[in-house]
């Protein structure tokens, strides 16, 4: 008979992990701005001595150090004084502590000391936070939460940084604000297009059509099909392209920004309003970055849409159109979505990178140099955040052995991620509970743990080795 439950112990830190819903990065990761403050104070290089937390250079680099004990026996200032001599501290750490030997003026002080040399010789220093467990990081491990603390530096007016699988919002700056949003504009164009228009309908180019900007480069009396307009339209940024698109699908431009506002309240844009088709600046014309981010993750679940913000050059209609968008090509796995400028709005870009089948969105809103500060948000993001594959231990914690003696190797059924700080994957922990059946093969959950809080429970089975 398989056992009731077997704990499997690997290891994890505070969970992060936000699947489902919105969460703020100062809500999720809450270990990495004063819980890193107690556990390494060093500032500006120089050592620095707190009441909770001692820390001090050792070789070249800095280690951040425990709480103190509160009952520390005599005989540990003799292992300390060996543990001086033995790692060879600076001859003033030295003199310092002969002195404090001396001076029972100084017994906190030198109790704090003890402490600290005792936890570097014995295990890594303890990172602390008043709402979760003590975890025990090595120094690279606290360099990787002083970076996550790092906040990228923008010139953007709003900015949004978004795992999309997940809807964590890791960066946010005046992400509700409104603002003019220029050329992001015709993600809403390109999505009522779709939806109410024909691909494959001949458009032709109204007589009258005038409009300035950057432009597709539309002849009157031209003929294209819907489908050439929105590469038209998302490629080049083409104005032209837009108001013939309203006024072919809307049968008005009046009527497709009707349209285009309806659609907004219907995602739930509460901060959007449209005033034209292309972007032009206008008093009621706006949009924030949190609505763009939801605008354009509506939009990339269309396949067109998404194949056409991620091409960076195209024969359309006798042209050879070209993406506006720098970041195709030259960013890692960007692919899409949409860039705008204005004077009023100035350079604003929503930004898509999809990578291992992840994908994270970058928003900016009135930036003076839109691409560095996607750069800088997306770097930040992949610097420290990532999916980690959930796995069993490969060792006795995932072997079981039923009533007739049969060994069993525990799997996991299907393949599940979580997405986490990348200084949190080496403390993931599991626990795997089975449910006895005489009889039958091993079959149970594996429930995987960061911190407090699951992030995944798997279904596991009992395999033949």
């Amino acid at each position: 008979m398989v056992g009731a439950s077997v704990g499997v112990a690997t290891t994890t830190a505070t969970s992060v992990a936000c699947a489902g819903r919105a969460s703020s990065v100062s809500a999720c990761h809450h270990a990495a701005g004063p819980a890193l403050a107690a556990a390494d104070r060093s500032e500006k290089g120089n050592d620095a001595m707190g009441l909770q937390a001692v820390a001090f250079r050792a070789r070249d680099r800095v280690v951040g150090l425990a709480h103190a004990a509160q009952d520390i026996k005599r005989s540990i200032t003799v292992r300390a004084i060996v543990l001086v001599k033995r790692h060879r501290y600076s001859l003033l750490i030295r003199l310092l502590a002969h002195i404090l030997m001396r001076r029972t003026r100084f017994v906190k002080l030198w109790l704090l000391i003890a402490t600290a040399l005792l936890n570097v010789a014995a295990m890594p220093p303890l990172l602390v936070s008043g709402t979760t467990p003590q975890w025990r990081l090595y120094p690279s491990q606290v360099r990787q939460v002083a970076l996550l603390g790092q906040r990228p530096r923008i010139t953007a007016q709003a900015a949004l940084l978004v795992d999309v699988d997940s809807q964590t919002i890791l960066y946010e700056r005046e992400a509700r604000r409104r603002l003019p949003q220029a050329s992001t504009t015709k993600i809403m164009t390109a999505v009522i297009a779709l939806e109410q228009g024909k691909l494959d309908e001949r458009v032709t180019v109204p007589m009258d059509l005038q409009v300035d900007g950057s432009l597709m480069g539309l002849r009157p009396g031209e003929t294209l099909t819907l489908a050439d307009l929105l590469y038209g339209l998302l490629l080049p940024s083409g104005n032209d392209a837009a108001l013939v698109i309203a006024q072919h699908v809307g049968g008005s431009v009046e009527a497709f920004v009707a349209a285009m506002n309806a659609k907004a309240q219907a995602l739930g844009l509460t901060d959007t309003h449209f005033e034209n088709p292309h972007g032009h600046d206008s008093p009621n014309h706006y949009s924030s970055a949190r609505d763009l981010w939801l605008l354009a993750s509506y939009a990339l679940r269309n396949p067109l849409f998404a194949k056409i913000v991620s091409t960076r050059a195209a024969a359309i209609a006798g042209r050879e159109l070209v993406n506006r968008n720098e970041l195709l090509g030259s960013y890692p796995g960007a692919d899409g979505v949409k860039t705008g400028t204005t004077d009023l709005a100035g350079e604003c870009l929503v930004a898509s990178v999809q990578r291992d089948g992840h994908r994270v969105m970058a928003v900016i809103l009135g930036s003076q140099d839109r691409y560095a500060d996607v750069r800088a948000l997306l770097d930040y993001y992949f610097a420290n955040y990532g999916w980690l594959a959930l796995q069993l231990p490969r060792n006795a914690f995932s072997r079981v052995r039923d009533g007739q003696g049969q060994v069993y190797d525990l799997r996991l059924v299907g393949e599940r991620e979580a997405f986490l700080p990348r200084w949190e994957w080496p403390f993931v922990r599991s626990i795997i509970m089975l449910v006895p059946e005489r009889g039958a093969t091993p079959a149970g959950v594996a429930r995987f743990w960061a911190g407090p809080t699951v992030l995944d429970e798997v279904p596991v089975r009992g395999e033949l080795p």
